[in-house]
């Protein structure tokens, strides 16, 4: 049953009703993803990497890219690099600087979560394509 509550203004209903999709929307990903013994997040990070090439990405563009900016980066990459996903390699023109770089087994657990999630398109068979696009330039709008 649905509880619903009268809250002072759209955009406070907005609000709620972001929170409440975004963490519904990561509970179904992580359901789909349990089985490659993989979270939402980490995909997350896998994708980027992908995006990337080999180049791969520093810990701080990583971050950037998370949909939580609070999530503990550090131990995200730890967990992947304990199961093989991906590797830290130091600039050789700057030993400071620690770029993230993804293993062929990372490649390879990335494109299986990839299809593990075409389960999603379930979700989003609700809206139609304009709507989904409409949507997403909302939210960019919102973010700024």
């Amino acid at each position: 049953m649905r509880m619903t509550v009268k809250l002072p203004s759209a955009h406070r209903r907005a609000s709620v009703s972001l929170f409440r999709t975004a963490g519904w929307l990561e509970s179904v990903f992580d359901i789909r993803l349990r089985p490659h013994d993989l979270s939402a997040q980490q995909v997350r990070v896998l994708s980027m990497l992908v995006a990337k090439g080999d180049e791969g990405l520093t810990v701080g563009e990583l971050r950037e890219g998370m949909t939580d900016p609070n999530s503990n980066i550090s131990r995200l990459l730890n967990k992947l690099m304990d199961k093989g996903h991906i590797a830290k390699v130091r600039q050789s023109d700057d030993q400071r600087v620690v770029r993230i770089q993804l293993t062929p087994q990372g490649r390879d657990a990335c494109e299986r979560a990839q299809q593990a999630l075409t389960a999603e398109e379930a979700v989003w068979s609700r809206l139609t394509a304009a709507e989904a696009e409409t949507l997403a330039d909302l939210l960019d709008r919102l973010r700024g």
